[in-house]
């Protein structure tokens, strides 16, 4: 679980999340339109769900995200790593990591939104559960293209 701007809750299921990583913005590069990591001899595009999700705070200029960061060293980017097939990752960059939650999931309302499975109750907290693959065929710059494996 975690949570972006606005205090919105959200989570993932646990089988597609491969690491939780704080990077220092300063190991940003780009591809493309796209902001990427090196992150086990791999390229790893992000995906800022603060963006995706329409917090109030952001307007979908994902270069201003990183400007708006301060430099110190306690600044860093939460990311969620996520493995899609055990050989392609994406990073989905979140405010705040919250917690790791092991429970039976009871849907509890519908997709508020594009990108939303549905609402849960975890940890007696409303909690929206992420279309993982929704997200990132809509938000990767390049599509399926910038998940190709070289073989």
């Amino acid at each position: 679980m975690f949570q972006i701007a606005d205090e919105r809750r959200l989570a993932i299921y646990q089988a597609n999340v491969c690491r939780l990583e704080e990077i220092l913005p300063a190991i940003l590069e780009r591809l493309g339109k796209q902001h990427v990591i090196q992150y086990r001899q791999q390229i790893v595009p992000l995906i800022y769900l603060s963006s995706v999700f329409g917090s109030a705070t952001s307007n979908g200029d994902m270069s201003q995200i990183i400007t708006d960061l301060p430099s110190s060293n306690e600044d860093k980017l939460r990311v969620v790593v996520v493995s899609l097939d055990g050989e392609n990752h994406v990073g989905l960059v979140v405010d705040r990591i919250l917690d790791i939650v092991e429970q039976v999931i009871e849907v509890k309302g519908g997709a508020t939104q594009e990108g939303i499975l549905y609402c849960a109750v975890i940890q007696g907290q409303v909690t929206e559960i992420i279309d993982l693959y929704s997200v990132i065929s809509s938000n990767l710059f390049g599509g399926g293209k910038m998940l190709a494996v070289v073989r």
